[in-house]
């Protein structure tokens, strides 16, 4: 083999290395990015479920008590135990300021009225008034706001964090008529079946209990 032939398989030796280093620098660049971008939605999914839980679970503390002051404290009571359990690390309070980019992260719980026909500057598409007059409305409505800052995996040049942020509104149901009704079988004699047998003795049913629901609507 000549001199020659020599310096043209090494260059093509030192091409392959080189197309070999790209090739795995791209799949190592795009497996990071992509781990980066599944974990940012995955956090932000968790963070949405907790906002989601939170809003509805205080909008059902509103009916539950008799005053503004014992309507306040449960809702802010079951938003913090909600972000206690789900292991939300910053503070929780009462407040109606919407959360901006670049504050502190926290959670808010905010009391309003939701009106499908109210509509006023940013909460036009939310139909919540959290400007409510208390001496003519009571609050109906929950509002919660959460934002969160989550670390990058792949650290892109120019920022080494995300902050995410999530709200929920949820509506209070309007109260419910609870009621009982006795159950029973509108005839059955079990002397001659195998009820009877296994009772050990005549079971009669009749539609006394069911009286009341006849003419029920």
């Amino acid at each position: 083999m000549t001199l020659g032939a020599d310096r043209t398989i090494a260059r093509e030796r030192g091409a392959v290395s080189t197309m070999a280093v790209i090739l795995t620098a791209t799949v190592v660049f795009a497996t990071l990015l992509s781990i980066d971008v599944g974990h940012v939605f995955f956090r932000q999914r968790q963070l949405q479920n907790m906002v989601d839980l939170a809003a509805l679970s205080g909008a059902q503390q509103l009916k539950l008590a008799t005053t503004a002051t014992q309507q306040s404290a449960g809702v802010l009571g079951t938003v913090q135990n909600i972000g206690r359990q789900n292991g939300y690390p910053s503070g929780i309070s009462a407040g109606c300021a919407n959360a901006s980019a670049g504050n502190a992260d926290a959670m808010t719980a905010c009391l309003g009225v939701w009106d499908p026909a109210y509509s006023s500057g940013s909460d036009t598409a939310r139909h919540f008034n959290a400007a409510y007059d208390p001496a003519t409305l009571s609050p109906n409505a929950v509002r919660v706001q959460a934002t969160q800052t989550v670390p990058i995996l792949f650290v892109v040049p120019g920022g080494r964090s995300r902050q995410l942020h999530a709200e929920a509104i949820a509506r209070g149901s309007p109260p419910v008529a609870a009621f009982s009704l006795g159950s029973g079988l509108l005839a059955f004699n079990s002397a001659n079946s195998l009820l009877g047998l296994l009772l050990g003795n005549s079971v009669n049913f009749s539609a006394v209990d069911w009286q009341g629901l006849v003419d029920a609507t």
